[in-house]
Formats: C-alpha cells, structure tokens, sequence
C-alpha cells in the first residue's frame, strides 16, 4: 500500500487530535475512492454511469454492497472499489 502526504491546518490538526477514536487513514481513503467514482461517472458522456457512480458512492458511505449488470463499469474499477461491487452475473 502506498502512503501519501496531507497538509491541514493546525485548527484542524487540533480538532482530529480531539476525536481520537476516528481512523483518519479511513476516512481520508474513503473520500478518495468516492470522488474517483464521480469523476469516472464524468468522463463517461452516457447518463447510466452517472447513476451507477451514484450508487456506488452510496455504497461506499454506508458499507454496503453496489449490484450492477455492467461489467464495464466493474472492470474499470480499482480492486479496492471493486470490493464492495457485486455483478448481477456472478449472483445465484
């Protein structure tokens, strides 16, 4: 896994600090895969994935798992995304 870097302020720094219970790792991971879910929505040009990345965005926030028929989309996912993806196909 890689690892990044994250200016905050010191204001903000100072609040994390108080909420220590929070992974903020998590949470910053998390907000990254959803805006990379938008913005694969956006530069699609038809209005399904629009939808689909919607879905997916929802799944993500409350821990769910995304059904889709569209392997596409699927495919061009990142394995972490793809974790909480289900293909129709693959459902018994």
């Amino acid at each position: 896994m890689a690892n990044i870097t994250v200016r905050i302020s010191n204001q903000l720094r100072t609040k994390m600090r108080s909420l220590s219970d929070i992974n903020w790792s998590e949470v910053v991971r998390r907000a990254i895969e959803e805006r990379i879910a938008l913005e694969m929505a956006r530069t699609r040009k038809n209005q399904k994935t629009t939808y689909d990345a919607a879905y997916l965005s929802l799944a993500l926030l409350n821990d769910a798992r995304f059904v889709t028929a569209d392997r596409e989309l699927h495919d061009r996912l990142s394995d972490s995304l793809k974790q909480c993806v289900l293909l129709l196909s693959t459902m018994k």
